[in-house]
């Protein structure tokens, strides 16, 4: 069956963008938005000519953004039907949409628009003029108080009455929109001068301001903390290879040992949403809604999945394949960095396509995370992430690359409003960038040194442990990827334990990329465990003295700002016995400098790289996120109430919706952006 026809009636005129050239002359004719044509575009020169024509032979929605074909109306009429057998165009579509489902107006703020449609009485049913309405056979319009008269005048003169039935406002829309690992300092700069305009106008028209995050302690648990709304210490994950006490060995987080939900999947009612690329989600799940995870995150738990299935293979098929790589270790040529620059736009602007797309269908919450800042901030802070010379104009350009990729992260963001239309929108960092501090390349040697004194009483490595670390890591990390979970979980664990004798070892390193984390070989916890529980804090204490006392050995510089116990600064739950028991948090500076470091009592450890970061990374994490809101009710160009923390996203977007969650949320809701 035909779709509906928009009648032409405009003298023959040039078009532009006609496929036939900007010669092509355009004769009156009928334009038909049929389901064929899904993503026919109405072009600004074309859709003002639409406005008051009668769209006939279906039952439509006419919406600010979007038209929208929902069923057939009855038998196919003459092409000059009267008005009455359909709904006036009430303002301009920029695109035709056909994912729309009726639903999707009930209870919005139609800003004029004509919601027509004969399957409302579900929705409505509380509504008894509604029902009466659809059994008589009368079209229903929807709409709101103070939009009776422009009801009136578009409906006028159509030869037959319409039903009106007033319908509340809770059928919100939430855009989350994540920028990781995008820099306070830098967006506060950017959005400032000029250089990020979309993020500027957010800015100006809500609220902003800092987010305290789990990142100060636990670098690698933002993400699970957001998604889960609760904190480390009841979620657990922390770093994408952890320790797994009960079985003594190394293991990527899973739902066998660390079973997690993002709060998404768990809302109540007919709240649809749309996930997009949050990192370190685990594998997909039914629920009401789409979502895809690790195709283009920097931090993933799970190889690309979505729900539905077919959402990946359709992906795949028009982006293709992510084209971020594997984070390769060391420092990188120009060539090597500008490659990787290239793949960073890339990713941008393929996942705003990716995200756009699948916001074309009904959603009440989008959640979209864009993740090539997160890669650009380590690797494009600063010159030490270079190999090699640097003459002037590669000099200038790599001082501009990580600018580009905001304006590219700008230019995304700008994209997803214009999809989003009316919709609310919180555009989040859950921790920030900044040049790298991390001296965990030392750590293992000064623990050996608190622990077994000089270096010579030090038990050495295995011989599985000298060769793995010989091996490159992108190739150790192939090797690994190319093995089942278990086997892989063993290999990396003899890579990382091999040759540290269990009934000797009192505390021992975790796998850290920022803050230092050591674990207490505890008995009665770690099945090899010989450390007494009455001996654990004088042991702490021991360690947090030794380590403190470490100074670059040119400078006189501290090494570490603080060491503390997880206990203390995370609150108790259910899974604290899967965190270190040490958490070292370094000293503020850039660790790019340290040729060598030294303690009174403990001696100098040189660097096996001197002057540089052995990873290549210039940049590391900020301790701190951001937020802009915009939206009804959002007080414009104000500061976000200090106090305001990561744990808190979930449940004010969920007071946003109107919505409940069927899983526990510790965060606090923030008023101020929650709407009425």
């Amino acid at each position: 069956m035909s779709g509906p026809e928009v009648h032409d009636r405009t003298p023959p005129q040039t078009y532009p963008h006609s496929t036939g050239g900007g010669d092509e002359a355009w004769r009156p004719r009928p334009v038909r938005l049929g389901r064929r044509e899904a993503r026919t575009r109405v072009y600004p020169e074309r859709a003002d000519e639409l406005v008051g024509q009668t769209i006939i032979h279906g039952r439509v929605i006419v919406q600010k953004e979007q038209i929208a074909v929902i069923e057939p109306f009855g038998d196919p009429a003459d092409p000059e039907v009267s008005p009455a057998h359909g709904a006036q165009v009430a303002r301009a579509a920029d695109q035709a949409d056909f994912g729309m489902r009726a639903r999707d107006g009930i209870g919005g703020a139609v800003l004029g628009s004509v919601v027509d449609h004969d399957g409302s009485a579900g929705l409505v049913a509380e509504a008894g003029d509604a029902v009466q309405a659809l059994q008589s056979g009368v079209p229903l319009v929807v709409t709101q108080d103070e939009d009776g008269e422009q009801l009136a005048s578009l409906t006028g003169g159509c030869g037959r009455s319409y039903s009106t039935i007033s319908m509340p406002d809770n059928h919100r829309r939430l855009l989350l929109i994540g920028l990781d690992a995008a820099d306070i300092e830098l967006v506060d700069r950017w959005t400032t001068d000029g250089t990020l305009p979309a993020l500027a106008a957010l800015r100006r028209e809500g609220m902003w301001g800092p987010l305290a995050t789990s990142a100060r302690y636990l670098t690698g648990s933002p993400w699970p903390t957001f998604y889960t709304g609760q904190p480390c210490s009841e979620h657990g994950i922390y770093h994408d290879f952890q320790w797994r006490y009960e079985r003594m060995e190394f293991a990527a987080p899973a739902s066998d040992w660390l079973p997690v939900r993002p709060f998404w999947r768990a809302i109540e009612g007919d709240v649809f949403a749309i996930a997009h690329d949050v990192p370190m989600t685990p594998g997909t799940e039914p629920f009401n809604g789409i979502e895809t995870t690790g195709w283009g995150s920097h931090d993933k738990l799970v190889p690309p999945e979505s729900y539905p299935s077919e959402v990946l293979s359709q992906i795949r098929q028009r982006w293709g394949d992510s084209p971020i790589r594997t984070d390769e270790y060391g420092r990188a040529s120009l060539k090597g960095l500008r490659s990787l620059h290239t793949e960073l736009l890339d990713l941008t602007a393929r996942s705003t396509e990716v995200a756009s797309w699948l916001l074309e269908r009904p959603w009440h919450l989008g959640i979209a995370v864009f993740g090539a800042l997160h890669r650009g901030g380590h690797r494009f802070w600063d010159r030490s992430s270079i190999q090699g010379a640097v003459s002037p104009a590669d000099g200038a350009w790599f001082d501009n690359a990580l600018r580009e990729l905001y304006r590219a992260a700008d230019r995304a963001v700008g994209s997803l409003l214009a999809k989003a239309g009316d919709a609310t929108v919180f555009v989040f960092a859950l921790h920030g960038m900044m040049a790298n501090t991390a001296r965990v390349d030392f750590l293992d040697e000064m623990l050996a040194r608190v622990l077994s004194g000089p270096v010579a009483t030090r038990p050495k490595r295995g011989m599985l442990r000298r060769v793995g670390e010989a091996i490159p890591l992108p190739l150790r990390r192939a090797l690994t990827h190319a093995v089942p979970g278990p086997i892989r979980n063993r290999l990396m664990t003899r890579w990382t334990t091999s040759g540290i004798d269990w009934a000797r070892t009192q505390a021992f390193t975790l796998r850290a990329d920022l803050h230092g984390y050591i674990r207490i070989n505890l008995r009665g916890r770690e099945p090899c465990g010989i450390v007494p529980p009455e001996e654990y804090h004088s042991l702490c204490r021991r360690i947090s003295d030794g380590l403190s006392s470490f100074r670059d050995g040119t400078t006189g510089e501290p090494l570490i700002a603080e060491v503390c116990l997880a206990s203390d600064v995370v609150p108790s739950a259910s899974r604290n016995d899967r965190l270190p028991d040490l958490i070292v948090r370094w000293s503020e500076t850039s660790a790019a400098l340290h040729e060598a470091i030294e303690a009174p009592q403990l001696g100098r450890i040189v660097r096996a790289t001197p002057g540089r970061i052995p990873n290549g990374r210039s940049g590391n994490h900020r301790s701190s996120g951001f937020l802009i809101a915009r939206g009804p009710g959002i007080a414009a160009g104000t500061r976000l109430a200090p106090g305001a923390d990561i744990l808190d996203l979930p449940p004010t977007a969920l007071a946003r919706l109107g919505a409940r969650s069927r899983v526990p949320l510790a965060g606090k809701v923030l008023h101020e952006l929650a709407g009425s």
